[in-house]
């Protein structure tokens, strides 16, 4: 009599936990998924046996992510950037950092260029729209040795307070650079020319000011290509007399300002750049769109960041809609004295049971998605091996 007693409280919780099925449901609905489409490619058969069960769980169809991916990877339609050169040049390569799924599905791009010259003229440039596909892998690869092919001293200047100096140096690739120098080899200062990962120059200068009469400067070039490798220069160095060169006054600019071409080039390991080039020293300020091909291609879109844990899978996402209250108990082993688990019912390692031990995740013939029948009145002693069995 008391079994029989115990066993209807027992089918009255899980039958009111069944009640918070839809409720469970709308909510697990709302978060970020894949397509199912795309699971469907590689595991059709699960959805062949989802289709012949009696009872289902609705999640199954209609978003795969919420009990198997951890943590989505967001893929966005497009991706907008706002990008600039720091330096004054005739010829600009401005990097784009691309998205690490449109360097394996593929992306189509909308680029706007402006440039100004240093007085304040500004003028763009027609849009150029391109395909990442189309282009050819054409910037200069690791293969090939980058070096310094000139370093000069422009001009040195002591009309006045301080002295001044400009210096120019060119390289066979597109790099970014850094300027040491000081009155001995230590180089107690240092100018970057380009920032780092956005802009890279062939043709580089350096304006040093505040510089002290009748004094030897030492300094060095430090350059690093757009494919990452680091080249040095050999330690140079320049005289401030005390009588100095006058400094020329640079002739204003006349004339209109062209930029005589935009074109993007790209590296085989997939890096993307956009070369302009304009008929005297600018600024260039570049909008790119990033519109990706969207589709699952590649492992990172098929499956986030990776798959849920077990104890996650079985146990944390189902109580994340399912209130955990008035079911069973899980987390816990089922390896005692009392109690045993049956052949068919799976646990974790250490015999933990989870919702997974007594209901299949995408559905079933049984009610309640059950592996055993609830309304067997010998449910409970199934592993519970003595009284009382709750």
């Amino acid at each position: 009599m008391k079994k029989r007693f115990l066993m209807k409280i027992l089918m009255v919780l899980l039958v009111a936990g069944v009640c918070l099925f839809a409720t469970g449901v709308a909510s697990a609905l709302s978060s970020p998924g894949v397509d199912a489409q795309g699971c469907k490619e590689c595991h059709q058969s699960v959805y062949d046996d989802y289709d012949d069960m009696l009872f289902s769980h609705s999640v199954v169809v209609d978003n795969c992510a919420i009990c198997h991916i951890k943590g989505q990877v967001q893929i966005k339609a497009s991706a907008d950037s706002s990008l600039h050169s720091s330096d004054f040049s005739k010829e600009v390569l401005i990097y784009i950092k691309r998205s690490r799924a449109s360097s394996v599905t593929g992306s189509s791009y909308h680029v706007e260029v402006e440039v100004s010259d240093r007085f304040g003229k500004v003028t763009k440039a027609e849009a150029l729209d391109f395909e990442m596909a189309d282009i050819d892998a054409s910037l200069l690869g690791p293969s090939v040795r980058p070096v310094f092919e000139r370093i000069e001293v422009d001009n040195i200047s002591v009309a006045g307070i301080f002295p001044e100096a400009t210096i120019s140096w060119t390289t066979n690739v597109y790099a970014t650079t850094t300027f040491e120098y000081g009155l001995d080899l230590g180089y107690d200062f240092k100018v970057f020319t380009g920032k780092a990962r956005l802009a890279y120059y062939k043709k580089h200068s350096v304006r040093l000011l505040q510089l002290k009469k009748n004094k030897t400067y030492h300094f060095r070039i430090t350059g690093r290509s757009i494919s990452g490798r680091i080249f040095k220069s050999r330690p140079q160095r320049f005289v401030v007399s005390a009588g100095g060169v006058a400094s020329a006054q640079e002739a204003a600019q006349e004339g209109e300002l062209v930029i005589e071409k935009i074109r993007p080039l790209r590296s085989t390991g997939g890096k993307l750049g956009i070369v302009v080039t304009v008929n005297r020293p600018v600024k260039v300020t570049l909008n790119a769109r990033e519109d990706k091909k969207l589709g699952l291609t590649s492992e990172l879109e098929r499956h986030g960041k990776g798959f849920i844990s077990p104890k996650a899978m079985r146990i944390d996402v189902c109580v994340g809609c399912h209130n955990q209250g008035i079911s069973h108990p899980v987390g816990i082993t089922a390896n005692t004295e009392t109690t045993k688990v049956p052949k068919g019912l799976p646990t974790l390692p250490g015999g933990i049971i989870t919702c997974n031990t007594c209901h299949t995740p995408h559905g079933g013939n049984k009610k309640f998605l059950a592996r055993i029948d609830f309304s067997d009145v010998t449910m409970c002693s199934q592993c519970h091996t003595k009284e009382p069995f709750i």
